[in-house]
């Protein structure tokens, strides 16, 4: 239902409490309709306080025929699933006003265009605490860290290890760590030659130059990994809940959030081993390595790779994926706050494969057209409700 339209109705409603001609059915709409998000109690207390003897006035001369005519010839490519009577009228000539101009004045209702994708963005703290901003510069820049030159140009930081480093490797490392905010993604060359590919709200901490007997890294957050070969030399992932990931030479993906109830890592190619304590799982190309953070357990399953490493190609891919899996990983890259105004749409079931560059339009546009679902955008807020009418 069109934004307007609905608080429209909704406005019906509180000028007809305002009245004392609200019905029990209508009553019970609009407390529903309260109780679905602070907001609406934000807008109901401030019509609450409004002055609408002007209104009233004004009640008792519209001509309700020929208001609730014009409305429906102004928004007449819309369907219209309820026949609101008198005072819809009101509605169109002066309730509905008011409430977009307090909603104005109190908050910006955005639509899905004004959501758009995020680009390459990260912070780099260097090995004395200060730190770089990176952004998307096209000329290339030079960060000198301790003897190693890191070139930053656009949205990838590369290290280039002097033919020297024996003097390095005997000293303490010296660590940087990369961090991506929401909503950003970023692109590192470690000085071993290993690529790695940050997601949004990431963050990589590493040595400079590696020692000579292992490559160790720590990882919050998801990235993919494309490691540099070296048998007498492996590279290790360190992850939170004291977990590792093994590696000789490999490309995997490996997502590790703090609000999120399992690690798991993705084998493309290679060989991976993920840790916990005493327990390991080893992977082979095609399968999914999971640690369970509530029950502490390790678990592997085959699955189809494209679904988890598709974004550092520039696409979403999901199949039969809940509803609520998909705007939660969408939440990172649009920096959108979703909030589910019916429960029940959370386990819906959508397959679909997006640009992550576009607006998040085409995306929730898609689900829609899928049905069962619709959507309310304010600011960068994303209310989710059934599709069945609830107010």
């Amino acid at each position: 239902m069109d934004l307007l339209y609905h608080y429209q109705y909704i406005s019906s409603l509180i000028l007809k409490e305002r009245l004392q001609i609200l019905s029990p059915g209508e009553a019970e709409e609009l407390q529903k309709w309260l109780e679905r998000h602070p907001h609406h109690w934000e807008l109901y207390e401030l019509l609450k306080q409004k002055d609408l003897s002007s209104a009233l006035t004004a009640y008792n001369a519209i001509d309700t025929e020929k208001g609730l005519a014009e409305y429906r010839k102004r928004y007449r490519r819309h369907s219209v699933r309820y026949l609101y009577g008198a005072v819809a009228s009101v509605v169109v000539l002066f309730i509905g006003i008011i409430i977009l101009f307090l909603s104005e004045r109190s908050h910006h209702w955005g639509t899905v265009e004004d959501i758009v994708s995020s680009k390459s963005k990260a912070e780099l703290v260097l090995g004395d605490g200060s730190i770089r901003i990176l952004g998307t510069m096209a000329e290339e820049e030079k960060i000198m860290a301790a003897n190693v030159v890191a070139y930053h140009s656009g949205s990838r930081l590369s290290y280039k290890q002097f033919p020297d480093t024996s003097v390095l490797s005997s000293q303490l490392p010296i660590y940087n760590e990369l961090r991506v905010p929401i909503g950003g993604e970023y692109q590192l060359e470690l000085s071993d030659g290993t690529k790695v590919w940050l997601n949004s709200q990431s963050r990589l901490r590493y040595p400079v130059v590696f020692a000579d007997t292992i490559r160790a890294v720590e990882l919050t957050g998801e990235a993919y990994f494309e490691v540099a070969h070296h048998e007498q030399c492996p590279f290790c992932v360190h992850l939170r809940e004291q977990v590792r990931v093994e590696v000789l030479g490999t490309s995997f993906n490996l997502r590790d959030y703090p609000d999120e109830e399992t690690l798991e890592t993705v084998l493309e190619e290679g060989c991976v081993r993920l840790v916990k304590d005493n327990d390991s799982v080893a992977l082979i190309p095609g399968m999914k390595g999971v640690y369970a953070k509530s029950s502490g357990g390790l678990s592997t399953e085959m699955v189809d790779t494209e679904l988890y490493t598709s974004w550092r190609n520039g696409h979403f891919v999901f199949r039969n994926d809940r509803l609520e899996t998909i705007l939660h990983k969408l939440s990172r890259w649009y920096e959108i706050q979703v909030f589910f105004g019916d429960e029940d749409v959370k386990d819906l079931l959508f397959s679909g494969n997006v640009k992550k560059y576009d607006t998040v339009e085409k995306l929730l546009e898609a689900i829609s057209v899928a049905g069962g679902v619709r959507f309310e955008i304010m600011e960068n807020r994303v209310v989710v409700y059934s599709e069945i009418k609830k107010y």
